[in-house]
């Protein structure tokens, strides 16, 4: 026996040396003197191996263990050979039996990574193996690893406790914690694992998509800028960057981003998706369809997207394009509310409002506290005549993406008696707004309350003039101490505002006599019908959903072309600075245009030169509120999916009496408004 074992002990000498010739050949002649020995054949088995001659090693080792079948360390190394033969499932049966024999840690590891690699659980295998042995690092780290989420986090931390001073464990931790729900604990996780290992990109782009997540955009920049500084071609990183910035709406580099995300990665459906986004919100919706269509055809079922592209396509005027998009991104993620609530906006602009408002309804059930769903519902409750539900709900807009809460000290008035206690009444939208509600101070002043108005400076002369308010602050100026505080268009809320209740004694604003005289001496009556023209908004760069109404409710000069072969007329521009105001200049052929708005510093000399006037006709902006509230008669042209506040199929106004609706046909088709203004205006000259 002692020979026996000796040259066994050379073979292995010659086997661990690298000479596997001399230990193939040394066991084939220990097995000539001994046939069949179990642990020779073994030791030939796995030289065989080292030599590539696996069909012959698996053969060998198949003889070990014919002679010697509870010794596990033979089935392990069998399975070692089948693997690397590539039959897999024998190697496992293998493995498998090696630990019953004996359930090594090591053992088990090697079964797991086998299952893992086949597609097949391995978490109890990995369990067993940690169980096996409580220091078995690698078992941990692919233990949490195979469990994933949010049950990962107990093997990464055991695996921590073996070595701390590994990123990648902190990294796998920080997502786990992540996933768990434990933010704080993540964001320590990934900031060790960025600190531990100072180039480690994938640690950077995970901690800024946690702090994206939680709302810190710039720290999410820094941390995407961080990681792309380390590596540039991270495609997901400029992606998440480009998002980053669009929460910080510099749509700009927004854009930018997600232009280098899709050049790295054509095929990124997220960056293209993103992209759209960014295009759209810096009012180029005619690029944003088509980087949307190739999300799509990266990515079909990309709710997001498609819901994305309805919006793109509302806002170019293909409304029933946009619908159709809408319907399908509710199709592909029935829970997704943000698509329920773009497919109300696009029913309503396509004149569907009965659906609209069941799509709207769909979208606050699915989510109770999404003020931006609410706040969309509202506007259709409203425009519907429903305002004991949509005044209500209009309150969500404090919530909302579109507006932020100023946070004032005082509580909000909701229409309890006053007492004497002082107001902060305070503008909160557009001019147009706030001409139109400023109406309810007067009334708040009689029902006792002692009214501070906070209004935009260009407002200030002219609103020093109205009724009931003792003291008028420009915004920006120092306000006084006071008990509560109402926005303008929460007025109507507090004073339970109703279809036969809505307070519209016009005039409630009055212009300055002097300022009326002066106007008056400049432009000498002559008989003929003074008319005053607004033909577009002031566009807002970066607000898309602003942009989007603005480009719907404005139009060219040009298109007031029928308006100047009328006689008797003299037309007025109303149109202050900007592209639009400098078509003054080249009115359409036969038009006399008197463009005197270089002398207009606010809405106190454009009071007195509507005053001035017979007539103002223009799109929705605050000028027509200013003519309505000064009583004077105004035209409006509006857009096919008009403002709330215009109320569904009315040619009128309950809020100004001296009002006329005159509403597109279909979405940007203005040629037969201005034709129907043309021709009533002709009537109007013809009784004069």
């Amino acid at each position: 026996m002692a020979s026996l074992h000796e040259a066994l002990n050379a073979a292995l000498d010659h086997m661990e040396a690298g000479r596997l010739a001399e230990a193939d050949t040394l066991c084939g002649r220990i097995l000539d003197a001994v046939p069949e020995h179990p642990d020779t054949l073994h030791v030939w088995g796995v030289c065989a191996a080292r030599m590539g001659l696996f069909p012959e090693a698996a053969g060998r080792v198949r003889r070990a263990i014919a002679g010697r079948g509870d010794a596990s360390h033979y089935r392990v190394t069998l399975a070692n050979i089948l693997v690397e033969m590539e039959q897999g499932d024998e190697a496992v049966s293998a493995y498998r039996t090696a630990a019953r024999l004996d359930p090594a840690a090591g053992t088990l590891y090697a079964l797991g990574r086998l299952l893992e690699r086949q597609g097949k659980g391995a978490v109890v295998v990995y369990r067993a193996a940690v169980c096996a042995d409580p220091a078995h690092f690698d078992a941990y780290c692919r233990l949490g690893e195979a469990l994933g989420g949010a049950e990962a986090v107990s093997a990464y931390r055991c695996a921590l406790a073996l070595d701390s001073w590994n990123a990648d464990l902190h990294h796998n931790l920080g997502l786990a914690l992540q996933d768990a729900g434990r933010q704080d604990e993540a964001l320590a996780a990934l900031r060790t694992a960025t600190k531990l290992r100072s180039d480690f990109p994938e640690a950077q782009y995970s901690l800024g998509n946690l702090l994206q997540a939680r709302g810190g955009q710039g720290e999410a920049v820094a941390a995407y800028r961080a990681a792309l500084s380390q590596r540039p071609d991270f495609a997901e990183a400029w992606c998440n960057l480009g998002n980053a910035w669009k929460g910080q709406r510099v749509f700009e580099k927004a854009r930018s981003a997600q232009r280098i995300a899709v050049a790295l990665r054509p095929d990124l459906d997220a960056a293209w998706s993103n992209l759209g986004f960014a295009l759209h919100a810096l009012g180029r919706p005619d690029a944003a369809v088509e980087a949307h269509r190739i999300a799509l055809r990266l990515a079909p079922a990309l709710a997001g997207a498609r819901s994305n592209l309805g919006l793109a396509l509302k806002d170019l005027g293909r409304v029933e394009e946009a619908v159709a998009a809408q319907h399908g991104a509710v199709a592909l993620a029935p829970a997704l509310s943000e698509a329920w609530s773009n497919l109300g906006s696009a029913l309503k602009a396509s004149g569907r409002v009965n659906e609209a408002l069941t799509a709207h309804g769909r979208a606050v059930l699915l989510t109770p506290d999404s003020a931006d769903a609410r706040l969309n519902r509202s506007h259709l409750l409203l425009a519907t005549g429903d305002f004991a539900v949509g005044w209500a709900e209009y309150e969500w807009r404090w919530r909302s993406s579109m507006q932020r809460d100023r946070g004032f000290p005082w509580p909000q008035w909701r229409g309890e008696a006053l007492n004497g206690r002082r107001i902060l009444l305070h503008a909160e939208q557009g001019f147009g707004d706030t001409l139109q509600f400023v109406r309810y101070a007067a009334m708040v002043a009689e029902k006792g309350g002692a009214v501070v108005l906070e209004i935009q400076a260009p407002l200030k002369r002219l609103l020093g003039r109205l009724p009931g308010a003792v003291q008028v602050i420009a915004r920006g100026e120092p306000l006084p101490d006071c008990d509560l505080h109402c926005p303008l268009l929460s007025l109507p809320l507090a004073f339970g505002t109703r279809l036969d209740s809505v307070p519209a004694a016009v005039p409630y604003l009055q212009a300055d006599p002097a300022l009326c005289a002066a106007w008056a001496e400049r432009f000498p009556s002559d008989g003929r019908l003074e008319v005053g023209l607004v033909w577009a908004g002031s566009p807002q760069p970066g607000h898309r959903r602003v942009e989007s109404i603005d480009r719907q409710r404005s139009m060219a000069l040009a298109q007031l072309a029928p308006l100047a072969g009328i006689p008797g007329m003299r037309f007025h521009s109303l149109q202050k600075d900007g592209e639009a105001a400098a078509q003054a200049a080249t009115p359409p052929d036969g038009m006399e245009l008197v463009d005197a708005m270089g002398s207009v510093g606010d809405f106190a000399d454009t009071a007195a030169l509507v005053e001035r006037l017979d007539l103002v006709i223009g799109v929705d902006t605050a000028v027509v509120h200013l003519a309505g509230a000064l009583g004077k008669p105004v035209w409006v042209l509006s857009r096919y999916d008009g403002c709330w506040r215009w109320l569904e199929n009315r040619s009128d106004s309950l809020w100004y009496p001296s009002l006329r609706l005159y509403r597109q046909d279909w979405p940007g088709c203005w040629e037969p408004v201005v034709g129907r203004v043309a021709a009533d205006l002709r009537a109007l000259a013809a009784g004069r």
